[in-house]
């Protein structure tokens, strides 16, 4: 997601995935 700030890319999609679940 874009809320946060600006984290790297797979730390991007390793949130994603948490949140996902």
């Amino acid at each position: 997601r874009k809320e946060r700030r600006d984290p790297p890319k797979f730390i991007d999609q390793l949130v994603d995935i948490t949140v996902f679940e």
